[in-house]
């Protein structure tokens, strides 16, 4: 793959913090990267780099070939779309989306002629003569978007375009914003603390955390590995552990793996079952189904059980301060708090973590 976006070793200091540490990565023509971490990780200050508002104190960025130290933000063939939108209330949509055009020197009738071509794709033909002061925050962040595409960018940087949205219009807008990406075949990074956003929009997702770029590659594959403990938690998975953590019988599970081995088991792996007592042993033990492993025999007391409207939530203690998270379908209305079951892992839904090398 053709690198359009290089970034190359990029280190950036605030005083004594290192807010950016090493940062590499290559995207390809057409390709959306969503930058993805918590407030503080680096997210912004990355973009800034690329737009040219701020000097990286190490490494350079390159577009198209092209190393970008030396090129003015304006000269860079670089949009920004900014979380406030950042448009002129003094003008109307049309003359805020001309407004790059004009500064270029585009002649009128091809400046009308873009200004249409960019409000249609955006779905705000008939607008242009309107205020944007009286635009909707979803209306005026797509004409900040029209405005940003209108010159034909190589690159478009989004920071948290849709963040000061409500949640039912962030989801129709993410998805409007990936189809008007593609279409016009450009190439994008888009920065979100929003896991959902960052899953749906984006080819592949550069997982930034104090500043480190932690793990990049595509959302089916960072969702199926997420590679290293830092990343799985930030993700939002509540089993991380490591072996020397678990419970002598689940360890089994892990073969010869060292002690200080992380290990990752997905909630929606843990299978609750009945218990039975069997002929001739301890007893009593999980009722297993086809594919799923016995977590050797173990049962857990149902600590708590919580409904979230598309799943529960079960917290299941082992004894001895253990305590694993399931995930069950509404279908799978789990025991009452205090009742005992027997555990079941499903297969390929526990196993080791380890740092991984990054796909830039």
């Amino acid at each position: 793959m053709k690198c359009l976006l290089e970034v190359e070793n990029i280190e950036k200091w605030h005083g004594l913090l290192k807010t950016l540490d090493g940062i590499s990565l290559c995207l390809g023509e057409g390709e959306i990267l969503t930058l993805l971490g918590p407030s503080g990780g680096g997210k912004t200050t990355l973009l800034r780099i690329l737009a040219g508002l701020e000097a990286p104190d190490r490494g350079r960025v390159c577009l198209d070939g092209r190393d970008l130290a030396p090129v003015e933000p304006h000269r860079r063939g670089v949009g920004l779309v900014f979380q406030d939108a950042a448009l002129f209330p003094h003008l109307n949509v049309e003359a805020n989306v001309a407004f790059g055009l004009r500064m270029a020197g585009m002649k009128k009738r091809e400046r009308q002629h873009r200004v249409f071509e960019m409000l249609e794709l955006v779905g705000l033909s008939g607008l242009e003569k309107r205020r944007v002061d009286g635009l909707s925050g979803g209306e005026r962040q797509r004409v900040a978007l029209a405005r940003s595409l209108a010159p034909s960018p190589k690159l478009l940087l989004l920071d948290e375009p849709l963040g000061a949205l409500d949640r039912n219009l962030r989801e129709r807008l993410a998805r409007d914003l990936r189809t008007i990406l593609k279409k016009q075949q450009l190439t994008a990074v888009f920065v979100t603390h929003d896991q959902e956003e960052a899953f749906s929009l984006g080819d592949r997702i550069a997982v930034l955390l104090d500043g480190r770029l932690e793990r990049m590659d595509t959302p089916e594959a960072l969702s199926a590995y997420p590679g290293s403990p830092a990343v799985a938690r930030f993700l939002g998975e509540p089993n991380v552990f490591t072996l020397k953590d678990l419970p002598a019988a689940f360890r089994g599970l892990f073969g010869d793996s060292s002690e200080e081995t992380a290990v990752l088991i997905r909630p929606e792996g843990i299978v609750l079952r009945p218990l039975i007592p069997v002929d001739g042993e301890a007893g009593p033990f999980p009722v297993l189904a086809s594919g799923e492993k016995d977590a050797a025999f173990l049962s857990a007391h149902v600590k708590e059980r919580r409904f979230f409207g598309a799943f529960f939530r079960v917290e299941l203690d082992f004894g001895g301060g253990f305590v694993l998270t399931a995930r069950l379908p509404v279908s799978m209305v789990p025991p009452d708090e205090g009742a005992r079951v027997g555990v079941a892992l499903k297969e390929g839904m526990f196993f080791a973590l380890n740092d991984v090398q990054k796909d830039r």
